[in-house]
């Protein structure tokens, strides 16, 4: 898949309905309120609020602020006739801090897809627009501004029941920029900015209730604007990526429900003095429930991506966490939870083989006033967590210690 090929500096796949879904019928109608020819899902999140001993994730000198985020989100859905339909994701994030308002940002989403249904075949269009401040993982006391916009275009055909297949070309354009980053050869956007176009394909075959086994494929060209500059002579960068993703989505509404995929992505680089990359890679996104008051969430992840340091190529990062939650009674909560990832630069340009080990942990309260719909409920949360960052590189070793207290009203 072409998100994960680039890594964690993109935000994900576009669209908003689930790939398990029924993709030529829209989404159930009860999850929405009525907003004249709108039907939506209105949020507000205020997150964040609390303390943060190291905002600027400086290795040499932390700087600690109290901040806060406000996130109203609206999710959309829109019918025309009695067939086609469109859905759609607005997002909007603002971060202030107390003392360093000069670091205060905002970042902001909007995501669609329109579906025209024939019988047991339909056409569809997806696009998204974003902007947002990124720290990208192998460069993290860097915050670009990143854009992204994404189109795509395909046909969704139905040949039975169980099975449903997607093909679609899509396109995307980033861009990226930050005035402060000046301890490189190239800026930033002579190192990330890049248009990717290629081609996507879906399967899923439903096999039992609302569990289907999947495959996801994506092939894509990705032109960068700019070539490496390293010891002075341009190097081309213009890459082909690949990759196949197989596994089982287990659906809503079961004790297990989530997302297995296991595959295998591939970058091949046009020019011979760039490495090209094979990996495994994988996504795993499962939630067990105890009961009524008790769930596990168990979270994986593998992937590749382009690295923000003019002397590397390419990162691989791997991670793998467990939350456990459990709801002492319908109102009160105890949380805890735990990360462990490590980040490898598998091909150097210049430089000896950098490794990052990467520790996460935090524990806390919830106070839930009602609603057991995660889309409509007013909860608290009251977390401490420490983030710990260990290289091979002195200069990206970092700590930060955070106490926050979250607020969701959805509706």
């Amino acid at each position: 898949m072409r998100r994960l090929l680039v890594g964690l500096l993109l935000a994900g796949a576009i669209g908003t309905v689930p790939a398990a879904e029924n993709k030529l019928e829209p989404p159930d109608l009860d999850r929405y309120i009525r907003w004249g020819p709108l039907r939506v899902q209105p949020g507000l999140r205020l997150w964040n609020l609390g303390y943060d001993d190291n905002i600027l994730y400086s290795a040499d000198e932390p700087i600690g602020d109290y901040t806060a985020t406000v996130t109203p989100r609206l999710d959309g859905l829109v019918l025309f006739g009695r067939k086609a339909f469109l859905t759609f994701d607005a997002r909007l994030d603002h971060t202030f801090y107390l003392d360093t308002s000069e670091q205060n940002f905002t970042n902001w989403s909007l995501a669609g897809r329109a579906t025209m249904p024939l019988r047991d075949f339909g056409v569809f269009g997806e696009w998204k627009l974003a902007d947002s401040k990124e720290r990208p993982i192998d460069q993290e006391d860097v915050r670009a501004d990143r854009e992204e916009r994404t189109a795509a275009a395909g046909v969704v055909w139905q040949p039975g029941w169980r099975t449903q297949i997607e093909l679609a070309g899509t396109t995307t354009d980033l861009t990226y920029t930050d005035p402060d980053l000046d301890v490189y050869d190239q800026s930033i956007d002579e190192r990330l900015d890049r248009v990717e176009r290629g081609t996507r394909t879906e399967l899923s075959y439903r096999i039992r209730g609302r569990s289907s086994l999947l495959l996801r494929v994506e092939r894509d060209r990705i032109d960068f604007d700019a070539p490496y500059v390293l010891d002075g002579a341009d190097i081309p960068r213009d890459t082909k990526g690949t990759q196949w993703m197989a596994g089982i989505d287990l659906g809503p509404g079961a004790a297990l429900t989530g997302e297995l995929l296991v595959g295998r992505a591939t970058i091949d680089a046009e020019s011979p003095e760039i490495p090209d990359l094979e990996t495994f890679v994988s996504r795993l996104e499962l939630v067990y429930r105890l009961g009524e008051r008790t769930r596990l969430e168990l979270l994986g992840r593998r992937e590749p991506g382009f690295s923000v340091r003019a002397d590397t190529a390419y990162f691989v990062s791997t991670s793998g966490g467990l939350r456990w939650v459990r709801y002492l009674s319908r109102l009160i909560g105890i949380e805890a939870g735990a990360e462990l990832g490590r980040l490898t630069f598998p091909e150097s340009l210049a430089v000896g083989d950098r490794q990052d080990d990467l520790r996460r942990w935090d524990v806390g309260m919830r106070l839930r006033l009602f609603g057991f719909d995660p889309g409509r409920r007013v909860e608290y949360r009251l977390r401490f967590g420490r983030y710990r960052r260990d290289s091979t590189d002195d200069f990206a070793a970092q700590e930060r210690n955070t106490l926050t207290v979250d607020a969701t009203f959805g509706f």
